[in-house]
């Protein structure tokens, strides 16, 4: 094993940055990502850090929206700054006023953050980190972790209970800034052994502009442990006439058990932003039907903005009601 190879692996025990010394393109990038609700679903947080280690930048997002749909420039609150590269994110505090502690690898993190320079007063929040179950890998170097997020966000001098199981992930790999693609990432989680996460993309040998997405990955969870799905498609069923959002979806897919499952989602709020000048990102906050049952999670509908533009451009198959 190089030493290169050990670092990696210990990087990942310890969930620190992963930044391999042999690899020198301006397109390395690592990411973490965490999301957390009030529990009153009247507000939503992101936590979205992008790392270019070899242009020596971290892009700092923090941002988090209510009711109905937004965009950046009138949602609840939004900061994407950019600072140095940090050393390491086992306890990162950033000049914008956030604060990252790793407590426990992989089991427990520490989230908070302080915003006073805003018209409507202070924009904050303090949030513990909890594993739910151990993290589910998407290829060599990209991982998702359902947690439980506990804690407070404080809004316009409103300070709101934070209680909700949520999804964090990681991913660390080249990753440039003209690819086109188009993809979507649902979830739902009721508890270590209920709920599900998919993935989806548009493969390059079809029509990427269609309203339906052929499922790449994910797992169901199980009593036995996570399942992994081996087929499966989202569907957007409605859309704002205004903006494009979706308003109602449904994911369906299959189990390496055999068993097949249906979510149909109704979406409470989302925002549209870019984390990139090459990625348009509506995130939506979801009531999920599954089983019989409404569970809260999320969608993330990801495309490359000029796919949107000819999408929205009446370019892409009519979208079924």
């Amino acid at each position: 094993m190089t030493s290169t190879t050990t670092a990696a692996v210990e990087n990942e025990r310890t969930d620190e940055l992963h930044i391999p010394s042999e690899e020198t393109s301006p397109w390395l990038t690592e990411t973490a990502w965490y999301s957390f609700w009030s529990t009153d679903l009247e507000v939503a947080v992101h936590i979205y850090l992008r790392f270019r280690p070899n242009l020596g930048v971290l892009d700092a997002f923090v941002y988090g929206w209510g009711p109905g749909g937004s965009v950046p420039w009138d949602t609840a609150y939004w900061k994407d700054v950019h600072v140095a590269m940090p050393a390491s994110i086992q306890d990162m505090e950033l000049p914008i006023g956030l604060r990252h502690t790793v407590v426990t690898p992989l089991e427990r993190y520490r989230l908070s953050y302080t915003d006073t320079r805003g018209y409507n007063g202070t924009f904050g929040f303090e949030i513990d980190v909890d594993a739910v179950s151990p993290p589910s890998y998407f290829g060599g170097k990209h991982f998702d972790q359902p947690v439980r997020m506990t804690g407070w966000i404080e809004l316009d001098g409103d300070r709101r209970e934070v209680d909700c199981l949520a999804m964090r992930d990681r991913s660390w790999y080249r990753r440039g800034d003209f690819t086109l693609f188009r993809s979507a990432y649902s979830y739902a989680l009721t508890s270590a052994d209920a709920g599900f996460l998919a993935l989806y993309a548009a493969p390059r040998d079809r029509d990427m502009l269609v309203d339906d997405l052929p499922l790449v990955g994910g797992h169901h969870a199980t009593a036995a442990g996570p399942a992994g799905l081996t087929s499966g498609e989202r569907r957007v069923l409605e859309r704002d006439p205004q903006t494009g959002r979706p308003l109602r979806l449904a994911v369906d897919f299959a189990c390496e058990d055999g068993e097949r499952r249906e979510a149909l989602g109704r979406v409470r709020n989302g925002i549209a932003l870019a984390a990139n000048t090459n990625m348009l990102s509506w995130m939506s906050i979801v009531d999920w039907k599954v089983d019989g049952r409404t569970v809260v999670g999320e969608d993330q509908e990801i495309w490359s903005p000029s796919l949107w533009r000819a999408f929205r451009h009446g370019d892409a198959a009519e979208v079924s009601p």
